[in-house]
């Protein structure tokens, strides 16, 4: 059902005459404004394909926005085209129910017509109520935040003895990393693809597939978080490597990737980034991991789960057979990055 004052609004695919009212839109949600760079980087130079979005129009104005970002998957050892839910936004007049559940769920359908399988999001509470209330998206479970503390002064808001146990968590010491050539800076696109093709990627059966060309785009500079490549090598091959980047408190950082031919490696290369970010300043670091193989390595670097989780909802857009069941959370590998935020 429309509302009275929506009733006037269209909603149709963004183009690109759209793009200064997103802007204008994106401002008013939340109040700062986003370079063209960065705009062109999310919305049309992802490898995968531009965004897919909508937009609700009132008038001349752009009122509301929505979209996935195509992202290749790999589902049972097969790839298929998959979508990242990102950016609703709605603007302060026309914030309600009817709205959102337009732009939802005809950009869903979209999504398919476009021809992607598996969309998938890690919404807030207020996304997830309506992604699973009224669009019939599946919440398949909770994706557990990782943190290392690199301060005793950081409590992360926490009171009381669990408060000073978190600054204890400060002390913990940040380990020498042995027999391999640390550096920082960003591999050749070769270079990448060929550490890909030796790289021991997580167990699961659905998860993002890095190739390359995502992941010098995902973490290029014009996403502007600040992201640093550290790097192991030995005889000057890459063994392992680290992303980190901005985050949106200040003194903190987020661990955005990390992936080796093997858990030394990635070891290596992570506390290399814990050691260089200490030297900045950066109280504590978080990490956003599904359960496997990377828990050893965050481990011995001395992150730890907290209780915090990030809901991971899934959606299935065309009646099709895919390799794997996207409705097994177990099966999932989501780590980092894999949220638009990190």
């Amino acid at each position: 059902m429309t509302s009275p004052k929506d009733s006037g609004i269209e909603v149709r695919e963004a183009t690109p005459a759209d793009d200064e009212g997103v802007n204008r839109l994106f401002h008013t949600v939340f109040g700062f404004e986003r370079s063209a760079e960065h705009f062109k980087w999310k919305v049309y130079d992802n490898p995968d394909g531009p965004m897919v979005a909508l937009v609700a129009v009132a008038g001349t104005e752009v009122v509301g926005y929505y979209g996935f970002w195509p992202t290749a998957m790999r589902l049972g050892g097969k790839r298929v085209l998959g979508g990242q839910a990102l950016d609703i936004m709605l603007h302060p007049e026309h914030r309600g129910l009817p709205l959102a559940l337009r732009l939802c769920g005809e950009c869903i359908e979209l999504a398919g017509r476009r021809g992607m399988q598996l969309l998938y999001g890690l919404p807030n509470i207020l996304a997830l109520k309506l992604q699973v209330g009224k669009l019939n998206s599946d919440h398949v479970g909770d994706v557990p935040l990782w943190v290392r503390i690199l301060d005793t002064r950081e409590a992360l808001g926490i009171t009381g003895p669990r408060g000073w146990a978190v600054r204890a968590m400060g002390l913990l010491p940040l380990g020498a990393s042995t027999g391999f050539e640390l550096s920082v800076g960003v591999p050749q696109e070769a270079e990448l693809a060929e550490f890909l093709g030796r790289a021991k990627l997580p167990h699961g059966r659905l998860r993002v597939a890095p190739t390359a060309a995502r992941l010098l785009w995902r973490f290029g500079a014009n996403a502007q978080r600040n992201y640093v490549w550290h790097t192991a090598r030995q005889a000057g091959q890459l063994q392992g490597l680290v992303v980190v980047g901005d985050h949106t408190l200040p003194h903190m950082a987020l661990l955005s990737e990390m992936l080796g031919v093997a858990d030394a490696p990635q070891q290596a290369a992570l506390q290399h980034a814990l050691q260089s970010l200490k030297r900045q300043g950066v109280t504590a670091v978080h990490a956003m991991s599904t359960r496997g193989p990377r828990d050893a390595v965050l481990k011995a670097c001395g992150f730890r789960r907290r209780r915090v989780t990030q809901p991971l909802v899934v959606h299935k857009p065309l009646p099709v057979t895919l390799p794997a069941n996207p409705h097994v959370f177990d099966d999932w590998v989501v780590f980092g990055a894999d949220h638009d935020v990190y």
